[in-house]
């Protein structure tokens, strides 16, 4: 997990974002502990990293527009060159990104192919060529959560974009003077100064349990859609918005269950292997539960030769009379995993969950959302940098309809076909 954020707007305002720009990323340290990089451009030559400036200079971006970026970084792919703000190798487009891309050895190969040349190993570098061999276009290729924002400095233009399923969050401020960014929406406070609550987003959560996209809780910040991509023209200073990806349409199907299972089997198998991709000196970790889904999940690791560690909480006023606790030690045996039981008492979740939920950009009514992404990997924050666990895994079957509003008809029909 890592945080950016960024502005772009006048001269004048963009000199004055040095401090402020490294104000705005600290609530966004937690994000990125394992380093910080950031880059001013203005027509001042005004930068944290004058050759970056210099060299952009050199190449005579007449459409060059005032900006900052600022991004923290946990690292899990090229751990010594792949920090941020990425560059082109012509200095004429500049990256942030929060994620992973997961077909990026797929991409890099076929780009590679197409005369680009890669100068790190890094996942995210693949936005960059991706977009310079097909544009907006290229978005739609990309495979896995992620959020980032691209400057093109040829054409004056700033892109940015969500991943299609919107696990990769993306806040957007506008105002007179300029337009910012942020992966969480308290990063654009110190630059919006008010906010204002949005009737829309409070009507949105208390219909669905959530606020659903466009609207943030402020009024004055809105979020990117999942599967939209955004483009900020510096030069008329507008701003589109568009989406890049459709959700696929639920077709009747005529496969048989031992066919349907087949194919379960090597997507579960892609996917895992997949998401696997960072270096092989980054820990993972398995929280295993003893379920269903945490156990395929360690079956298809181990069908892959990845190397991990097996983790259950257990509350130890409950220990080993815990039906959990027998299950996920049975899978591990079962799986020959490095398993370790965790003491996780009530008191610890009860502590956590001021600090956690102080993370949360807006009110949720998912409480098993809250356990899974902050709780559960508290004890293992320390142990591992990447982590599996097979919480929502029910919503691939449409088991969280009702985030989408599917119809009763889409739910049926997937009850009775997959």
């Amino acid at each position: 997990m890592c945080g950016f954020v960024g502005y772009v707007g006048s001269s004048n305002s963009v000199s004055q974002s040095l401090t402020e720009l490294t104000n705005w990323s600290k609530s966004l340290n937690y994000r990125g502990p394992d380093g910080y990089g950031s880059l001013i451009v203005n027509q001042k030559n005004f930068s944290t990293d004058i050759n970056h400036v210099k060299r952009i200079r050199e190449h005579s971006f007449s459409n060059t527009i005032p900006f900052a970026f600022g991004q923290r970084r946990l690292a899990i792919n090229d751990l010594d060159a792949g920090d941020q703000p990425l560059f082109s190798a012509d200095y004429s487009m500049v990256l942030i990104h929060n994620g992973e891309i997961y077909n990026y050895n797929e991409l890099k190969a076929l780009l590679t192919k197409k005369g680009h040349r890669f100068s790190t190993k890094s996942d995210s570098e693949v936005i960059i060529h991706a977009y310079e061999e097909w544009g907006i276009e290229g978005i739609s290729k990309l495979d896995g959560p992620y959020a980032f924002a691209l400057a093109d400095l040829k054409k004056g233009h700033f892109v940015l974009a969500r991943d299609p399923f919107g696990e990769k969050p993306l806040f957007i401020a506008e105002d007179q003077s300029g337009f910012s960014f942020a992966s969480e929406a308290k990063a654009l406070f110190p630059i919006i100064k008010k906010a204002k609550i949005s009737s829309e987003a409070i009507l949105s959560y208390f219909s669905f349990g959530h606020v659903l996209p466009p609207f943030g809780w402020q009024s004055n910040i809105r979020k990117l859609s999942p599967g939209e991509v955004s483009v900020y023209n510096g030069q008329s200073w507008s701003c589109s918005y568009t989406n890049y990806w459709d959700k696929i349409p639920l077709i009747p199907t005529s496969i048989s269950k031992e066919d349907a299972l087949l194919k379960i089997d090597e997507k579960l198998d892609q996917i895992l292997n997949n998401c696997s991709l960072s270096d092989d000196s980054i820990a993972k970790a398995l929280l295993l539960s003893g379920g269903i889904d945490s156990s395929l999940i360690a079956y298809y690791l181990k069908e892959n030769n990845i190397s991990f560690n097996a983790y259950t909480l257990v509350d130890p006023n409950i220990g080993a009379d815990s039906e959990d606790f027998k299950r996920a030690q049975n899978v591990a045996d079962f799986f020959g995993c490095n398993h370790q039981i965790l003491d996780f008492e009530q008191k610890d979740v009860n502590l956590l969950h001021g600090e956690r939920i102080g993370h949360l950009d807006e009110p949720t009514s998912n409480l098993k959302e809250i356990h899974i992404r902050y709780n559960s990997y508290a004890p293992i924050s320390t142990k591992a940098k990447v982590a599996f666990h097979g919480g929502f895994a029910d919503s691939a079957f449409l088991n969280g309809a009702i985030h989408y509003g599917a119809s009763n008809n889409d739910v049926n029909f997937a009850n009775n076909n997959l």
